[in-house]
């Protein structure tokens, strides 16, 4: 199972509350909230995390506590996406996330918020640790000043392949002839 971020990158999981290594969405403080997926206890030392072996062979289970864990597995097939995005400036993000969650296309498993500003009253946006179940594109639009850059995102995750693609909405056009 490969790990990562809205633009097809490999994600870096980082040391959480200073005790153990996790992917990680959202941010510490106040008005914010950071949401992660900690790693077993095999990863849990930090020469033993950048690998390849780390990046392909991981499952996601549910604990007994009904928390989420990523452990050793051979299973070299699924795709975990990290949604790093970011609004404008004064802004958040609309997304249709809960539209694909619906049609059983992804599941969320940890949700994170960023906050610009005191306590997020200059805006802020929603961030997802998510498992994709099937082939699926996400729409986003970042809201507040975006000084020049689109407004409207699409994601394009293509299961099969793991393969994520990112690109302004209107790049989004059929090619086949």
């Amino acid at each position: 199972m490969l790990i990562l971020n809205h633009e097809g990158e490999y994600i870096v999981p980082q040391k959480v509350f200073d005790r153990f290594y996790a992917i990680t969405c959202g941010e510490k403080g106040r008005g914010r909230k950071l949401g992660f997926l900690p790693l077993a206890k095999v990863y849990q030392k930090k020469e033993d995390i950048i690998t390849d072996r780390f990046t392909e062979e991981i499952e996601v289970i549910k604990t007994q506590k009904g928390n989420w864990l990523i452990i050793p597995s051979e299973q070299k097939e699924g795709l975990i996406l990290v949604t790093e995005w970011y609004g404008g400036f004064r802004g958040g993000i609309s997304d249709n996330i809960d539209e694909l969650v619906e049609q059983n296309k992804i599941e969320i498993l940890a949700t994170g918020r960023t906050a610009e500003g005191n306590a997020g009253r200059m805006g802020g946006e929603e961030q997802y640790i998510l498992k994709i179940l099937k082939s699926c594109k996400i729409y986003y639009t970042k809201h507040g000043r975006t000084y020049g850059s689109p407004k409207d995102w699409v994601i394009d995750i293509d299961l099969e392949n793991r393969k994520v693609e990112h690109y302004p909405q209107e790049a989004d056009i059929e090619l086949d002839y």
